[in-house]
């Protein structure tokens, strides 16, 4: 990797993580509550909205050093629609699709240092249930397959 590369990596991941928290606090529902809650460090853990009791809309949960670890949106207290889980670092970790409290469709994991290099692709059917997964290695190899392979029609 040269040198302009390595300069570029870190503000493209606090540009992310930037635009992704405006996006995040401009979508509170209308009537919710929002809760706070803190490290040991004084950092921020999470902000949870609620409406009704019940956690609705875009919740975050950060490390301890203030990086996101995970984005999930609610609908009546259960997971729904996509969530983005984060490395220490602030890169993508995994994104998950939801519906109803239940993992669903097609979910992808990173490795630790780049969005080039799949980790592994899941398949969940609607019952919430795994019922396909690709594993690759950190050069981008198949390394196995679990499951039915879903058909494409």
């Amino acid at each position: 990797m040269t040198k302009k590369n390595e300069n570029m990596k870190p503000k493209r991941s606090i540009a992310y993580i930037l635009l992704l928290t405006i996006f995040i606090f401009s979508c509170t529902p209308d009537n919710s509550n929002i809760k706070y809650g803190y490290h040991s460090n004084k950092e921020i853990r999470f902000i949870k909205r609620y409406k009704n009791n019940l956690l609705e809309g875009q919740s975050q949960w950060f490390y301890e050093d203030g990086t996101i670890e995970q984005t999930v949106r609610f609908n009546e207290g259960k997971e729904s629609g996509s969530a983005y889980y984060f490395h220490e670092d602030g890169t993508l970790k995994s994104c998950r699709h939801w519906r109803g409290g239940k993992m669903v469709g097609y979910a992808t994991d990173y490795y630790d240092d780049t969005l080039e290099i799949i980790k592994s692709i899941l398949l969940f059917n609607s019952d919430g249930h795994l019922v396909y997964k690709k594993n690759f290695d950190t050069t981008g190899h198949l390394i196995g397959e679990e499951g039915m392979r879903p058909e494409i029609h």
